[in-house]
């Protein structure tokens, strides 16, 4: 369509790894606009139902 090409050829696994990280980020900066002390890795944890030691959920 008007000579435009996908630019961007992903997977599926591929779409599913960014569309998770992008979760995350916005977790994790609406975190931190609350003022809550967490860390990306930590997020990252608490997304991926780990535990996080100081974090209270």
């Amino acid at each position: 369509m008007f000579g435009l090409e996908a630019k961007y050829h992903m997977t599926r696994e591929e779409n599913i790894f960014v569309a998770k990280r992008n979760i995350i980020d916005y977790i994790w900066k609406s975190a931190r606009l609350e003022g809550l002390a967490v860390t990306y890795p930590d997020t990252e944890a608490i997304f991926n139902g780990m535990s996080v030691q100081g974090q209270i959920l």
